[in-house]
């Protein structure tokens, strides 16, 4: 699911009575209100699909102003301390015999993908199964 970002409806111009008369698309309005409501149900609803964000990896520096984005997002995104990306195929991991769940990752540095100061992101996980 995309982002859908600035609405901008185009207009259609007609001559009434001599007048000329410009009105919006309706046609475009209500595509994007149904993109709108179709991600909020999947919201609501905890599909992953929902979120834009969602990624099987964070960004991570790989060299002087290089930053993998495996969120499939254009390069330059800012990501601020405590953003998360939610893991795509969320799996579990075991640690000193005990399972986790990865469901993501938060930013725990400031930074911008593409750039000399990238975020850095920390994995968070959840608990399968009492110690």
């Amino acid at each position: 699911m995309a982002k859908i970002g600035k609405i901008v409806l185009p207009t259609t111009t007609t001559t009434i009575s001599g007048q000329s008369v410009s009105y919006a698309n309706t046609t475009q309005l209500e595509q994007i209100l149904n993109k709108i409501a179709t991600q909020l149900d999947m919201l609501s609803a905890g599909k992953i699909a929902a979120h834009y964000t969602a990624a099987s990896a964070p960004p991570t520096s790989v060299g002087k102003a290089i930053t993998t984005n495996p969120t499939g997002k254009v390069e330059g995104i800012s990501w601020g301390v405590g953003d998360f990306i939610p893991e795509i195929t969320p799996s579990v991991v075991t640690v000193n015999a005990h399972n986790y769940l990865l469901i993501g990752w938060y930013c725990t540095k400031a930074g911008n993908t593409g750039t000399s100061t990238p975020p850095t992101f920390t994995p968070a996980y959840v608990i399968t199964a009492p110690f």
